[in-house]
């Protein structure tokens, strides 16, 4: 008789989890994010500024929102640690930083 063991997945795509509001499983490889219209495959934890850097962008020229399921959104610190076993995380979106010229 086998040893019935929860086996890790692979990939969670976030977006399509949040969106048919399934709990996200605990044991999780990587993680499918959506960073603006690009789908990029990481693991967890990240911070808001590891994400940046994955989707290509300048953490100095951008920051970072979550948004969550419902159009709530929630602005990033760059080494904030972001938790995407959080229910709801649909996805993220990079806004340029301001300029600040003086």
């Amino acid at each position: 008789m086998q040893h019935a063991e929860l086996d890790e997945i692979e990939v969670v795509d976030l977006e399509e989890y949040a969106c048919s509001e399934k709990p996200i499983p605990t044991h999780v490889k990587y993680y499918l994010i959506r960073v603006d219209k690009e789908k990029f495959r990481v693991q967890s934890p990240i911070t808001a500024k590891e994400i940046l850097i994955v989707a290509g962008l300048a953490p100095d020229d951008y920051h970072l929102q979550q948004k969550f399921r419902g159009g709530k959104r929630e602005k990033l610190e760059p080494e904030q640690e972001v938790d995407l076993t959080k229910p709801g995380v649909e996805r993220f979106e990079s806004v340029p930083r301001e300029a600040c010229n003086g």
